[in-house]
């Protein structure tokens, strides 16, 4: 049996295991969203938006997520962006936010065209001229890159893409004489655009941000080595703003007793960047989905099993070999019936009943020598389609010699059962021939006998069923007749 035909006799199975594993894997999927999207909407904003008196405007960095960054929609969203709204209504103030170029965002500042600076790292000495609000959080800054970083002097020999202006980041690597290494680039998408062409060797940036960044570039560009400096975050006003940095500190600070301090981070630098390709949840839920797997392998390897053994045990019942078939009439021979009578038998137990009926045509000899054997061989024929249309599929029909057929009727209930089978099979071969140049030529003399009471094997049920056979002969000597076997004394 192929492989396709195996496979279309199972197909309603294996649509069944089909829809079971999508069903599954899809259920798997949305735990996998739920655990993400629970925590990227805990601190989703009221829909209402209070009006207050007094408006300040902060600038952020256009092209910097998950801090601050342009939505599908063209508006700003981010980390930094949710914080200084939760921070606006904290002091009952109306904010605008923009997003500009982080050159242009910190000149905003210098110049007094703006009142906060969101997105800076928390570094008195880079920046004389702002004061900064208490740290909001850390974002290390580490090495991107798409072949690995064996060790930090590797640096030395390649090429590093870097943001211009980039703090603290760009006061380490010229701490270690690497300044002449660097490329600067005014925005973080040509940053790892740079590396994903080849024209620099690693990037270096805050790894939320390079994560991001480098999921929507290129894949192949991963952190490659451990932190390079871990730098907080906070927000910067003008020197001499002192007011409203209390202000901003203080409301800061009832965010982090409320919990929405924390439930930002979880958003915009946990769970927002922690799924940037599948390789990021094949890591997180690795095991899970390696033994969901492994379970419907096994699952459907056992069911492939199951069927070809069942079939191939199926082709065994079902296939005759050459030897126990009688050619002519498609019908088992005297060996077949027999073999198939021992597997049923043997498959049903002594507690199940059987018939065994022995059907022989009478006067056959004298038909064809009166019509000729091309005449006898129909009456073989259509003896063998009455026969196999007068008893169930499950029931065996066999030809033991020239005129004589052997039935097997399983589940034959009783003797009563068996012997209302065998008037009616008479009758019905006997009005086979009615009306035809035949009529009144053809009958059959029929001998049955019962498993297991007359017997537990074939060649005794056969021998007693041919005894019945005579007794059934000797009722109507040429005209047919049916006898159930009733032991040696009739």
């Amino acid at each position: 049996m192929s492989l396709y035909n195996l496979l279309m006799r199972m197909k309603k199975v294996l649509f069944i295991y089909l829809v079971s594993f999508v069903l599954l894997f899809g259920g798997l999927s949305l735990v996998i969203y739920f655990d993400w999207i629970s925590h990227t909407t805990e601190a989703e904003e009221d829909v209402v938006t209070e009006v207050y008196d007094e408006t300040f405007v902060a600038v952020a960095d256009f092209d910097y997520r998950p801090y601050s960054f342009i939505d599908s929609n063209g508006n700003p969203t981010g980390y930094d962006v949710d914080l200084i709204k939760a921070i606006s209504k904290k002091l009952k103030k109306n904010v605008e936010v923009h997003l500009v170029p982080w050159n242009k965002a910190e000149d905003m500042l210098a110049d007094g065209e703006i009142d906060v600076l969101l997105g800076p790292e928390y570094s008195p000495e880079e920046y004389p001229d702002f004061s900064f609000t208490i740290p909001l959080g850390n974002d290390t800054f580490m090495v991107f890159g798409k072949e690995p970083l064996k060790n930090f002097g590797q640096l030395y020999s390649s090429s590093i893409a870097l943001i211009r202006n980039a703090g603290q980041a760009e006061s380490y690597l010229e701490a270690y004489h690497l300044l002449d290494n660097v490329v600067f680039f005014p925005t973080y998408t040509e940053v790892f655009e740079a590396v994903a062409d080849g024209t620099c060797d690693y990037a270096v940036c805050r790894y939320s941000v390079g994560k991001l960044r480098a999921a929507t570039v290129d894949l192949r560009i991963k952190p490659v080595y451990t932190s390079l400096r871990n730098v907080s975050l906070a927000y910067a006003v003008r020197k001499g703003n002192d007011r409203f940095l209390r202000e901003l500190d203080d409301a800061i600070i009832e965010l982090a007793k409320d919990g929405t301090l924390n439930a930002l981070e979880n958003k915009w630098t946990d769970s927002y960047v922690k799924y940037t390709s599948p390789a990021d949840i094949i890591e997180d839920y690795g095991l899970v989905i390696i033994c969901f797997s492994i379970v419907f392998v096994v699952l459907l390897f056992i069911i492939i099993l199951y069927y070809g053994l069942r079939r191939l045990r199926e082709q065994e019942k079902q296939t005759v070999r050459v030897d126990e078939k009688d050619v002519m009439l498609e019908l088992y021979n005297r060996k077949g019936i027999e073999q198939r009578m021992r597997e049923i038998f043997h498959s049903n137990g002594e507690n199940s009943v059987h018939a065994v009926f022995v059907v022989n045509i009478d006067n056959f000899k004298k038909i064809n020598d009166k019509y000729g054997y091309e005449k006898g061989n129909d009456v073989l024929k259509n003896m063998g389609q009455l026969l196999k249309a007068s008893f169930r599929d499950k029931d065996c029909v066999g030809r033991a010699s020239a005129d004589e057929f052997i039935v097997l009727m399983s589940d034959a209930r009783d003797e009563n059962t068996v012997m209302s089978k065998a008037e009616r099979l008479y009758k019905a071969i006997a009005d086979f021939y009615n009306y035809t140049e035949l009529e009144g030529a053809v009958y059959a003399s029929i001998g049955a006998a019962m498993f297991p009471k007359d017997g537990k094997t074939p060649d005794v049920l056969i021998k007693n069923a041919n005894k019945a056979l005579d007794t059934a002969k000797r009722k109507n000597k040429d005209r047919g007749s049916c006898a159930l076997y009733k032991g040696d004394v009739f």
